[in-house]
């Protein structure tokens, strides 16, 4: 096959396991990484998942995976590629961590607010709606090694267990169009897509295009950033949204 047919091979790969538009925005960010200054073209689903009545995995599955709340300033995550940095921009947040450690090493975590979450890719400020029943979660990680075991769900289990101490049904979150793995993952939570948005950012100036409100809007370095209240599902919906359908078949 020649170098220009493994590229439309490519190419028609990427469509098929993004969908048309995902697959656009994916190139396009490509070529705009490659320009100097500030550059770049983001898609993100956001989804909302439920929070269950009790826990994923049975009782003894995953006994040896210990869950706990940490200090967001915690040197051991170090290991899962976060830095002190990252840690005190998500202190700032007042986001919480759970860890997952097994014979003491740490081997995942998982982040929440209790609220507005600031983005750390594009500029934009996520209001999670209703602001009584909903979390906004971030930064799932589990350790390569450790990712086909049982420490993903466990983690979830410990967090939904706060989740429901504090009455929050729904944890919302937003997701790279780029990334289809993370949307299976959160889907066979049964998550929900509710909602899209699209980030264009040219020389430090960015355009935010969404189906949430403002559906619309242009910022700048110095200036506002984008404020996207994304809503939970009504409390009937159940299966796929309108909107995953669309999402999906894009």
């Amino acid at each position: 096959m020649t170098v220009i047919g493994r590229s439309i091979a490519k190419v028609s790969a990427s469509v098929e396991e993004l969908g048309r538009v995902n697959a656009l925005c994916y190139y396009l960010n490509r070529l705009l990484l490659a320009l100097p200054g500030r550059n770049g073209l983001a898609r993100y689903l956001f989804v909302a998942q439920p929070v269950p009545e009790g826990p994923l995995l049975p009782p003894r599955r995953g006994a040896r995976i210990k869950i706990e709340q940490i200090d967001v300033m915690d040197p051991r995550l170090h290991a899962l590629e976060l830095d002190d940095a990252v840690q005190a921009y998500r202190r700032d947040q007042k986001a919480l961590c759970f860890a997952a450690f097994q014979d003491e090493t740490i081997i995942g975590c998982l982040w929440f607010c209790l609220g507005p979450y600031d983005e750390d890719v594009v500029r934009c400020r996520y209001h999670p709606r209703p602001t009584d029943s909903t979390a906004w979660d971030f930064g799932a990680y589990v350790a390569p090694a450790y990712r086909t075991g049982f420490a993903f769900a466990r983690l979830w289990d410990e967090v939904n267990a706060y989740y429901r101490s504090k009455g929050i049904r729904w944890s919302l979150s937003r997701i790279s169009g780029a990334n289809p793995l993370s949307l299976r993952s959160h889907q066979s939570l049964g998550a929900q897509v509710v909602g899209t948005a699209t980030f264009l950012t040219l020389f430090g100036v960015q355009l935010m295009s969404s189906s949430l409100g403002p559906r619309l809007q242009l910022s700048f370095g110095s200036g506002p950033v984008p404020e996207v209240e994304v809503p939970a599902p009504p409390a009937a919906a159940g299966g796929k949204s309108s909107a995953t359908a669309e999402a999906l078949s894009l």
